[in-house]
């Protein structure tokens, strides 16, 4: 199944994505199911909030799967440990050089491709170190971020990338997360920050965890009662 992370660089308004480039997206995702594909042309005016009603309905009755995978029920740790290698869809490591400046891709720990609950979007932000948030100065190593694909408002899979405003979208109910500011919500129903993935460096270039997640992935009403 393929996790394709969309990056779109066209010039909608801040910080609705376009309404009708969602909407494009569900169409091609009903019919090819697992990928995720979306036209966003560049100085497009925001849709008429009845067409952005309209894609955001027709989000709601796509099955997640439609948009990557489903996250399981082990949400407080997943297969993310201290030295995982990082890897592509095709369990190809990922190295310093794999990506460009503005690039996004999905991501796993090497032997986890497609484990529910560890597939994570890493974007390059930079070419220097990147701090999203005190404490993390070491977690962005040459710019390179990775975040949980899984929403925190219900779960869906995030797969779309806004490169020019560096936002983060989730295309079931258009939550919209702030890359470089920890991936903090600042449109939509969700209210908690993606978590991030600690990053590092080996010595043959190659990306690493430093360790798994330092807090729950997925929605807020899942870690209830645990």
């Amino acid at each position: 199944m393929s996790l394709k992370t969309e990056v779109l660089t066209g010039g909608f308004a801040e910080p609705v994505f376009h309404a009708q480039s969602v909407f494009k997206l569900m169409m091609d995702a009903m019919a090819r199911p697992g990928t995720i594909q979306i036209v966003g042309p560049d100085g497009a005016p925001p849709a008429p909030l009845g067409v952005a009603a309209g894609a955001i309905g027709l989000a709601a009755l796509l099955p997640i799967r439609s948009l990557g995978p489903s996250p399981g029920n082990s949400l407080f740790r997943t297969r993310w440990r201290r030295n995982s290698l990082v890897v592509d869809e095709q369990s190809n490591p990922v190295t310093l050089s794999t990506l460009e400046v503005g690039g996004a891709i999905t991501v796993f720990p090497e032997g986890s491709v497609q484990v529910e609950d560890s597939q994570t979007i890493l974007i390059r932000l930079s070419d220097q170190d990147v701090v999203t948030r005190p404490g993390r100065e070491d977690w962005a190593p040459q710019g390179y971020v990775a975040y949980s694909k899984v929403c925190t408002h219900a779960g869906c899979p995030v797969g779309l990338y806004q490169q020019q405003f560096k936002k983060l979208l989730c295309p079931c109910h258009q939550s919209t997360f702030s890359v470089p500011d920890g991936a903090q919500p600042v449109f939509g129903p969700a209210t908690r920050s993606l978590p991030q993935l600690p990053l590092m460096v080996d010595d043959d270039g190659q990306l690493r965890a430093q360790s798994d997640y330092q807090e729950p992935v997925g929605p807020g009403f899942w870690n209830r009662g645990r």
